[in-house]
């Protein structure tokens, strides 16, 4: 995956620095259980708690201006956001007469950092699409408290239903997210001066810790931080369609005479510059199923699996869609 603008991802990022191949091992590890990972831009904030973003909530009205005739002032509106940083952080101990029992402990510690990692991962998904700052203030703001009633006019908002209903007994409710990752559209942040970008592993050495009886033993102490938010700069660059039933799909369903695969063309044709983004679908394990079954299917145009960059990957038109395990089956009904 390539950079977007200026703007590059943490797959990027680990190209670029550390020959001794530890940070790209990392992130590496961080890619196989993270698909936000090669997509999402990461930059710099400019706050050392957050970033703050300039948007244009109206634009300024031109004139055409006719000889003798003047030209009325016009000036636009912006408003400003900031978008907090949250700290995700986790620490292990291991017996150090375990971590030497093989003759490698580096490697032996490097195996069970892939546990803790596969953890982490799955926490940065789960407040990226459910992050609720009212409730968790030492989180950042997920996607799902930005994007959470179903438009009522076409230009208000990017939510729309599938006509699933929570209340109907038929099955759980999903969502499909597009988001068009891009340095002025959405992307990752971490601190203004911080100095790592993305997950930090510091081994804290051989310590002395207690066990749960309060014995104690020396263990290899290893301290695992990510420090990052999410910043949406342009609104109009993600889109959700929700109310998805789950336990049982409903091909032949409509919302508003809409079909599924007319909900997914309105998803994309929602956002204003495909070509300024880098657009990717996201949903949960069981609706990519259905992706991947309308994908087999060779009388179906508008689903392919394609295979790019050396591994399969299933398409909506030119969007790929990736498996997000974090992407509940489980929602509220919107409404």
């Amino acid at each position: 995956m390539g950079t977007i603008g200026e703007c590059v991802t943490l797959v990027d990022w680990a190209k670029q620095v550390d020959p001794d191949g530890k940070p790209a091992r990392l992130i590496n590890l961080m890619e196989k259980y993270n698909p936000i990972i090669e997509d999402a831009p990461v930059m710099e904030g400019n706050l050392s708690t957050g970033h703050q973003t300039t948007a244009i909530i109206k634009l300024p009205t031109s004139t055409w201006r006719k000889f003798n005739y003047g030209v009325q002032d016009s000036k636009g509106s912006t408003i400003q956001v900031v978008d907090s940083i949250g700290m995700l952080e986790q620490y292990a101990k291991v017996d150090v007469d375990v971590a030497n029992l093989n003759g490698n402990s580096n490697e032996f510690m490097l195996r069970q950092s892939k546990m803790h990692i596969a953890a982490m991962n799955n926490d940065f998904c789960t407040t990226l699409f459910y992050g609720d700052t009212d409730q968790y203030p030492e989180r950042f703001l997920g996607l799902s408290q930005r994007y959470l009633d179903i438009v009522t006019d076409e230009g208000s908002n990017n939510v729309m239903g599938a006509g699933g209903s929570a209340s109907a007994g038929s099955g759980d409710l999903s969502s499909i997210w597009l988001i068009g990752w891009g340095d002025d559209t959405a992307h990752l942040v971490y601190p203004k001066g911080h100095s790592s970008v993305g997950l930090q592993i510091d081994d804290l050495g051989v310590q002395l810790v207690t066990d749960g009886a309060g014995g104690f033993y020396q263990a290899r102490v290893i301290h695992y931080k990510w420090v990052v938010g999410l910043v949406v700069a342009n609104w109009k660059y993600v889109v959700r369609i929700g109310n998805i039933e789950t336990a049982i799909p409903k091909t032949g369903a409509t919302t508003n005479g809409l079909t599924a695969v007319n909900l997914l063309i309105w998803a994309r044709n929602q956002i204003p510059n495909l070509s300024a983004c880098k657009p990717v679908f996201y949903c949960s394990g069981k609706v990519k199923t259905q992706f991947d079954i309308m994908a087999a299917n060779k009388t179906n145009a508008f689903y392919t699996a394609k295979d790019p960059f050396g591994k399969p990957v299933t398409m909506f038109m030119d969007i790929p869609v990736k498996k997000c395990d974090a992407i509940l089956d489980t929602e509220e009904q919107l409404s």
